[in-house]
């Protein structure tokens, strides 16, 4: 009787996993309103495609264009990702039809840490919040008047960028050579740091604060509980890791943050 009964859990199971294969194995052929896209795995979709072909993902995309064309769909794990690649497309999605596609989907566990809940202007939902935080950000940073105003951190930046190359160039050790990348790096960084807080930050402060941010950046760079939320409990050590590095962030920025708040506030 017990292998009657596994034999049929065992069909049932068969039967459920045919269905949802057809189900899924076609990106958007649960979705009718979805563009079309590559057959997938059950459970991963195309995640793991991607991965076993070991090359940059923007390589997969243009491969996956010329077969399905400007607009398609890929299943990466529990997300479905719409892949636009056409200007014509891009301008409807993002200028014409703007607010019913700026929304942004749910941030993995380590995103939220630096989003602070999803309170960034780069992760913040579409609705009054990031209207707030945008309006700072084009007030306060990139409006004309605020350009000219701080004309002189470019001046102070291009300067301090001139002087290291020179400085670089003229050590023994180097014979010559720079390092353009770090050197361009460095100054575009100090730009945006000191146009943030208004003021001259010591380029000590600032390579502090550059390093910090390269380790934010390949800590939230996408990874596998990104697309499958339900292993994030496999990934504790990480998490961990991030309240640390978040901590390391707070501890560069808060002091700044409070210095330019007494020196507005008197």
């Amino acid at each position: 009787m017990e292998m009657i009964m596994d034999l049929l859990f065992l069909c049932l199971g068969l039967v459920f996993l045919r269905l949802w294969w057809r189900y899924w194995s076609v990106t958007g052929g649960g979705r009718r309103n979805l563009p079309p896209g590559p057959p997938g795995w059950p459970v991963v979709g195309n995640l793991i495609q991607v991965i076993l072909q070991r090359r940059p993902f923007i390589y997969v995309v243009r491969d996956l264009r010329a077969k399905y064309g400007p607009i398609f769909s890929m299943q990466m794990g529990q997300r479905t990702l719409i892949i636009v690649t056409s200007s014509d497309l891009i301008h409807e999605g993002l200028v014409q039809r703007g607010p019913e596609f700026a929304s942004r989907p749910a941030d993995s566990p380590l995103r939220l840490i630096f989003s602070v809940g999803k309170c960034a202007i780069n992760s913040a939902e579409y609705g009054p919040v990031w209207r707030t935080l945008r309006r700072n950000f084009v007030t306060e940073l990139i409006s004309p008047a605020r350009i000219r105003q701080c004309s002189w951190i470019r001046n102070w930046a291009i300067h301090s960028h001139m002087d290291r190359l020179k400085s670089e160039a003229a050590a023994d050790s180097n014979r010559g050579v720079v390092h353009v990348i770090s050197n361009c790096r460095l100054t575009i960084c100090s730009i945006l740091i000191c146009l943030c807080f208004g003021a001259k930050i010591s380029e000590e402060k600032i390579k502090m604060i550059e390093t910090v941010l390269k380790e934010v950046m390949m800590m939230t760079t996408p990874k596998l509980p990104d697309f499958l939320p339900v292993l994030t409990p496999l990934f504790r050590r990480q998490v961990r890791e991030a309240k640390v590095l978040r901590r390391r962030q707070m501890e560069c920025l808060v002091p700044l943050i409070k210095k330019q708040k007494n020196i507005c506030s008197s």
